[in-house]
C-alpha cells in the first residue's frame, strides 16, 4: 500500500476555490531546469483526479449539467471517480446534516457556515 502523497479523488460543484486549495496544499514546485526564470508556482501531480459538476438552473428547474475535468486524464477520471452528481449532492447533505446536528446540541453558541 502506497503512502498518502496527494489529494483524494475529488468531485465538487462549480463553486469554491478547490483548485487553488489543492495546489496550495499538495502542489509541488518543479525543479529548476537551468533555463529561464526558476518556477515558483506549484503544479498538480500526474495522479490527481478532480472533476467539477456544474448545474445550471432556471428557477427550480434543472436546465443542464456540465462536467468539467480539472485534473487528470479524462478516461482515467471517468474510471476512477465517475462523473455523477450524486457525489456532490452527498457531500452537501453531509455538511448540512453536520451543521444541523451541531445547532441542535447548542443553538445559542454555534455559528455555522450559513450564519450571516
Amino acid at each position: 500500500m502506497r503512502p498518502f502523497a496527494g489529494p483524494p479523488a475529488l468531485v465538487t460543484d462549480g463553486k469554491g476555490a478547490y483548485r487553488e486549495a489543492m495546489l496550495e496544499t499538495w502542489g509541488k514546485v518543479p525543479e529548476y531546469g537551468g533555463r529561464g526564470a526558476p518556477p515558483k508556482l506549484p503544479r498538480p501531480g500526474e495522479d490527481w483526479y478532480y472533476v467539477q459538476i456544474i448545474k445550471k438552473r432556471k428557477g427550480r428547474k434543472l436546465e443542464s449539467v456540465r462536467i468539467k475535468i480539472i485534473y487528470g486524464d479524462p478516461e482515467e477520471v471517468k474510471k476512477k471517480v465517475g462523473c455523477h452528481t450524486a457525489y456532490v449532492e452527498r457531500t452537501h447533505l453531509t455538511c448540512a446534516t453536520d451543521e444541523w446536528t451541531a445547532r441542535s446540541q447548542d443553538p445559542f453558541l454555534f455559528k455555522g457556515a450559513s450564519f450571516p
